[in-house]
């Protein structure tokens, strides 16, 4: 992906400063074919690439102010001088020569035609107006002219007038006043170099102008100043922190190699809005991942790597830059700001760190788990592959905090969180389920998570496990060993012995399981627990509960348990006797 790949979004005929910053920057970094041999030298490459470049570069700059010497040319309609001016500033040379003809100045004419040419040629045009300004003739030499002479002479920044006084007094003239830096920098870039001089020297020629004329130059301010000197952003800015505009900021970067993109990637510099960062993460993608032509200023060593950025690390990443991070959670958070979610999810992947692009992207998808239909469920899954487990723990997290426990808890299990479910199902699904009293419920909450590691599962899961167990087999084991029609079976004998021996222990457990005293339910439900085992177990082996006194159960409960107690002593007394 490169420049020109976004520059043919755009119709020739845009002139928007999107298309213009896309066509710069294509013109200035995007890679040349040379169609050269093989064995042409890495030199004479060199030169031709930079020749392209300029050529490329001055097409470019005469579309970007072609709208504005258009506006000049029709303010000046009358007056053919100060309408061949505007014409230079477009480096319109052919349009120029055709007005000077249609009025009649043939000289005029002659002299355009050669406009850029030899040093030769511009060596006599300084002599004459040296001589207008040693003879004092320049006070009489209307000043349009005198403009047209110093362009045609080199001389892009002041033109010395003559130091008479009276009427043969002539003022300096400022070839530049009055036009937007891109005329301004244009003066430099056709007129004030060599043909064969890099753009570089233009540029450095501007800045360098800048700096000493101030105010009498126009200063590169962004195209939303430039178009409305009333525009504002909206935002309150400390003094002195306007950026420059990003054409400007781009023709920097590839004129200064120490030049980084910390220093030209700022949201002001492409739009009024502060936190707007659409083209300059863009620009970063291509500048920095795409072509690797500058990267921000930050990006450090690439320190240890963990096996997950190790299986990316073709993508050429060479180091961290937190810059970089920032600037692609910014760009995520205004398009998610839009309702744009998939597509700030692919820019989050983008984060270098692998457990922060994880974290950012959680986090995104938490945030609009309400907005995760099956349309934009299928195109993060499909086209960015994030994991369904993504989505599902987000859904669980907004089912959970509107109050859908059970929801919460089969998303949780759909996302392999058997942690979260567990402790869903163990606070608040069971102590609903024993109160209602619905052991298969109960059950299946359970099963659906034994077998898979889960924190203190045997201690807590499984004690529901094992009542919802206890509560269905000791009615059948009654049945079939103390019922009418009971037949003793050893293997039944066995397992109530089992039961015997761990009911008691489970519990002895419940307290610690259900330990939320502020919950109701948990109260109601320990005590539900408690209540159904001893009845069961007192059924057929009283003694096997022991004390109830501490237990939370109905005293109803303690009471039945005691004379179970006391009368099962009371039969192996006589048994005894």
């Amino acid at each position: 992906m490169v420049f020109g790949s976004f520059a043919t979004l755009f119709p020739p005929t845009d002139r928007s400063f999107e298309a213009l910053l896309f066509r710069l920057g294509h013109v200035l970094f995007d890679p040349i074919d040379l169609r050269l041999a093989d064995a042409v030298t890495v030199d004479i490459r060199n030169r031709i690439t930079t020749l392209r470049r300029k050529t490329a570069l001055s097409k470019w700059l005469q579309s970007a102010v072609s709208t504005a010497v258009d506006a000049d040319v029709r303010e000046n309609s009358g007056d053919c001088t100060a309408t061949v001016f505007a014409l230079l500033t477009g480096d319109q040379v052919e349009k120029a020569c055709n007005v000077a003809m249609d009025n009649g100045d043939v000289k005029l004419a002659t002299l355009l035609a050669q406009a850029g040419g030899d040093e030769e040629f511009k060596e006599d045009i300084r002599a004459q107006l040296a001589i207008w300004r040693e003879q004092r003739i320049d006070a009489h030499v209307d000043e349009n002219i005198r403009k047209v002479y110093a362009l045609l002479a080199g001389v892009v920044g002041v033109l010395e007038g003559s130091k008479g006084s009276g009427f043969e007094r002539c003022p300096d003239v400022h070839l530049s006043k009055g036009l937007d830096w891109k005329r301004a920098f244009g003066l430099h870039f056709w007129f004030g170099d060599a043909l064969d001089a890099p753009a570089s020297s233009a540029f450095e020629s501007y800045s360098r102008h800048m700096s000493q004329e101030g105010s009498s130059v126009a200063q590169p301010v962004p195209w939303y100043k430039e178009e409305s000197d009333q525009c504002t952003t909206g935002w309150k800015l400390p003094s002195g922190s306007e950026p420059p505009d990003a054409l400007f900021s781009l023709i920097k970067l590839s004129s200064k190699p120490a030049c980084s993109l910390s220093q030209v990637l700022t949201p002001l510099s492409f739009s009024p809005s502060p936190s707007d960062y659409r083209l300059p993460w863009h620009l970063y993608i291509l500048l920095s991942r795409c072509l690797r032509i500058r990267d921000f200023a930050d990006r450090g060593d690439p320190g240890v790597r963990t096996d997950e950025d190790d299986a990316s690390s073709e993508s050429g990443v060479e180091g961290h830059s937190p810059s970089a991070d920032l600037l692609a959670s910014s760009f995520a958070l205004q398009l998610e700001q839009t309702g744009m979610l998939q597509e700030a999810v692919f820019v989050l992947l983008h984060i270098e760190g692998s457990s922060g692009r994880r974290r950012a992207i959680k986090d995104l998808l938490g945030r609009n788990a309400i907005r995760l239909d099956d349309w934009i469920t299928r195109g993060l899954i499909g086209s960015l592959k994030i994991p369904m487990a993504w989505i599902n723990e987000a859904k669980a997290v907004h089912a959970l905090a509107s109050g859908n426990v059970y929801e919460a808890y089969e998303l949780y299990l759909a996302a392999g969180m058997y942690n979260s479910a567990h402790e869903l199902a163990v606070l608040e699904l069971a102590p609903d389920a024993i109160i209602k009293d619905d052991l298969e419920l109960l059950k299946d909450l359970f099963e659906r998570i034994d077998g898979h590691a889960v924190d203190g599962w045997h201690v807590r899961g499984k004690a529901f496990l094992d009542y919802a167990h206890a509560m269905t087999r000791l009615p059948e084991l009654r049945e079939r060993l103390v019922g009418v029609n009971a037949v003793p079976d050893v293997t039944d004998t066995t397992e109530l012995e089992e039961l015997s021996r761990s009911v008691p222990k489970l519990i002895g457990i419940l307290p610690d399981v259900l330990h939320d005293h502020s919950d109701i339910r948990h109260t109601a439900a320990l005590a539900e627990m408690i209540s159904g085992l001893t009845l069961r177990l007192d059924q057929l082996r009283p003694p096997a509960v022991g004390s109830l006194r501490s237990a939370p159960v109905p005293e109803a409960t303690k009471l039945h348990h005691m004379r179970s107690v006391a009368y099962e002593k009371f039969l192996r007394t006589i048994e005894v006797a």
